[in-house]
């Protein structure tokens, strides 16, 4: 939640946009979909529709059903009764919420609502919500998993912090590996995959070269498990050995992008699965563990 028109549709649409697990949800499209359904009723804000209130969750959670991510929703609640009403139907539904209010002092707000181009037939009706904002703001504050001061920060930084809050939300590994089994039945690995892809032969130039620059970096960067433990990844003891990288090793799982837009390439599909507990574990160190998968 935050003021109208200190850009928290831009960091929301930053942060859906950085991993592939997450996708944007505008509950605003529930009201407007009501407003055009409900042209004879007399209204002036469609949250003061109970029927708003009713359908945001069960909506969301249909589209977290069909399409299997975790929603990034944008949307400013200012009346406490209606956040209950609204944060209750989410439980019922047994979905778990990370509320994050994303703050700033009047004056940089008001200069951002001043200022933006893209919205400036709503900046009257956003400042008049300041003082709306202002008596919120402690109740806001109280219900927050997360307050970010976003005074001196752009949409980039305010992304990055929520989105460390929903990697603690939702697991501290994370693990890439291919979204269709092999002929064993299992699901390698984003880095297995690549290696299949430059042992085939079917890398450009370009790619090949990036391929092994990238694994030489990666092998320089850190253990490799079965140096450590032999039986790690022995295929008659630990069968279905899983390597998994702790959510705190940012910049090796940044270099795991650079592997995955090179299987986009090639049309390779492989996801980004995060879990509190993926397994037992059988090797860890302080960026990865592997694990046998429960």
């Amino acid at each position: 939640m935050a003021p109208s028109g200190w850009g928290k549709t831009t960091a929301g649409t930053l942060l859906a946009e950085s991993r592939s697990d997450l996708r944007l949800f505008d509950p605003e499209v529930v009201g407007y979909m009501l407003t055009h359904m409900l042209k004879d009723q007399t209204f002036t804000d469609f949250q003061d529709l109970p029927a708003w209130r009713a359908l945001v969750p069960p909506t969301a959670v249909a589209i977290q059903h069909q399409t299997g991510k975790h929603l990034v929703a944008v949307q400013t609640v200012l009346r406490k009764d209606y956040w209950d009403e609204i944060k209750a139907k989410f439980e019922e539904l047994d979905v778990q919420l990370i509320q994050v209010v994303s703050d700033a002092d009047e004056r940089t707000i008001r200069a951002r609502v001043e200022n933006d181009e893209v919205e400036a037939s709503a900046k009257q009706w956003r400042l008049d919500h300041l003082e709306r904002y202002a008596s919120a703001r402690s109740w806001l504050f109280e219900e927050a998993n997360l307050v970010i001061n976003t005074s001196n920060l752009d949409a980039d930084e305010v992304a990055a912090q929520i989105t460390n809050r929903v990697r603690a939300g939702l697991g501290q590994y994370v693990r890439y590996q291919a979204t269709e089994p092999n002929e064993r039945g299992k699901f390698p690995g984003i880095f297995g995959l690549a290696n299949g892809l430059a042992q085939d032969g079917v890398l450009s130039p370009t790619d090949y070269a990036w391929w092994c620059n990238a694994n030489d970096w990666c092998n320089a960067t850190y253990l490799d498990p079965s140096s450590v433990d032999p039986s790690v990844y022995d295929r008659a003891t630990n069968p279905e050995a899983q390597a998994w990288f702790k959510a705190s090793a940012q910049h090796l799982i940044g270099k795991v992008k650079g592997y995955g837009s090179l299987l986009d390439r090639y049309g390779v599909g492989c996801e980004e699965i995060w879990s509190e507990d993926p397994g037992k574990i059988l090797y860890q160190d302080e960026l990865q563990i592997v694990v046998a998968p429960h």
